[in-house]
């Protein structure tokens, strides 16, 4: 559903002729398919954390997500004004407790801790 409601944008911005309009409707794209791939980063962290083991197939879709991401957040920065970049910049960014996270879980197998790391990354990501 999320994939055919993304598709709407670049279908607008076909027919707009002005340039700051098209521009913004970019990075709203951009910022749009960065937080799709946020969630779907959340979603399977949360699998792998809860389960206590990242299977190797996990672990690569979850570093496609992570690096998926960053094209699209610096196109939207690229694109956005100075206020919502701002406001991405603090309230968006991955945080040191998400990279930690993201370390374990791409490094490494997770503490069996009964789903209490996922409750951790799901809440941090929810959030961010």
């Amino acid at each position: 559903v999320i994939r055919h409601l993304l598709n709407i944008a670049p279908q607008l911005n076909d027919s707009i002729d002005d340039p700051p309009v098209a521009g913004r409707m970019v990075a709203l794209y951009s910022f749009m398919q960065g937080k799709e791939l946020v969630g779907q980063e959340r979603a399977l962290g949360a699998l792998g954390f809860t389960r206590g083991e990242f299977s190797d197939s996990l672990r690569q879709q979850l570093v496609d997500r992570i690096d998926g991401q960053q094209p699209c957040f610096d196109s939207f920065q690229a694109l956005g004004s100075a206020a919502t970049v701002q406001l991405f910049r603090t309230q968006c960014h991955a945080g040191l407790d998400i990279e930690q996270l993201r370390r374990i879980a791409c490094t490494r197998q997770p503490a069996a801790d009964g789903g209490e790391t996922a409750l951790r990354w799901f809440g941090l990501q929810t959030q961010r």
